[in-house]
């Protein structure tokens, strides 16, 4: 089993609020590429962007722009346009798929999922 260990986030020398993380397998112009990321703070709660890759055409300086914006948008009291994380999942949404692939494999489905109960 290969141990693989994540790389710290570099801080650009730049730009503030901008760091990059370089990849121990992908290549960019025979260098390492960058896995370019920005941070700012609301509401005392750290929050953290992936940008992009060097690979991509993604750069410390475009990452500083988007902070600015996002940083700009903040102080006006909107709230910014930011990639969600991920898509919520909840139980029923496994039970169906589970379900769901029961019945594509010709499996005993014995009961379907119960209705849910209001409060």
């Amino acid at each position: 089993m290969v141990l693989v260990m994540k790389k710290e986030r570099i801080k650009s020398k730049k730009f503030q609020g901008v760091y990059y993380r370089e990849s121990s397998e992908r290549k960019h112009l025979g260098r390492p590429d960058k896995a370019i990321w920005i941070t700012w703070t609301q509401d005392g709660k750290k929050h953290w962007e992936l940008i992009g890759n060097a690979s991509g055409g993604y750069t410390e300086e475009f990452a500083y722009q988007r902070r600015i914006e996002i940083l700009s948008k903040l102080n006006a009291g909107e709230t910014p346009d930011i990639r969600s994380k991920r898509k919520s999942i909840t139980l029923e949404d496994i039970m169906r798929a589970y379900l769901n692939w029961k019945k594509a494999e010709g499996k005993r489905v014995d009961s379907e999922i119960p209705a849910r109960k209001t409060r």
